[in-house]
């Protein structure tokens, strides 16, 4: 749940446990997370969201639809590590999402390192299609998840 905000994901964001840059806004999604920072200047409770929730995921692709973006690149890494599982479901939330919105998006694989092609990505695999078309024009404005 912690994923991008603290070193430990295990436990929440604090003071000694934080990867945190820059403070999310979270006021556009329903589904929040406490965290053990002292209250914001506002007054309201330190809260961060999850990116792996599907109310997020949905925002998200609202927001690009908005705001006129026209795809998403959906960034990918060796699914036989620890976040296979994990990155198998954000890419099933996102297709979810970005059909919902209608916005476009496209799976990156980053295959740095690897030896071999995962046997369990086949034509059935989790997304069911994979195209490769370096051949197209790309859409004038992407965001990149």
């Amino acid at each position: 749940m912690f994923w991008h905000w603290s070193n430990d994901w295990a436990k929440a964001p604090s003071p000694t446990n934080t990867a945190i840059h820059a403070w999310p806004d979270v006021r556009d999604y329903t589904t929040t997370f406490k965290t053990d920072y002292s209250n914001l200047n506002n007054g309201s409770e330190a809260r961060v969201f999850s990116s792996y929730t599907d109310q997020t995921v949905d925002v998200q692709f609202k927001w690009m639809k908005d705001y006129g973006i026209d795809g998403a690149a959906l960034q990918r890494f060796n699914p036989s590590g620890i976040e296979g599982p994990v990155r198998d479901a954000m890419a099933a939330k996102v297709k979810i999402a970005a059909e919902k919105n209608g916005v476009k998006f496209y799976i990156m694989y980053d295959v740095s390192g690897w030896t071999t092609w995962p046997q369990k990505w086949r034509p059935t695999g989790p997304i069911k299609c994979l195209f490769i078309l370096p051949h197209l024009p790309m859409p004038s404005k992407m965001a990149s998840l």
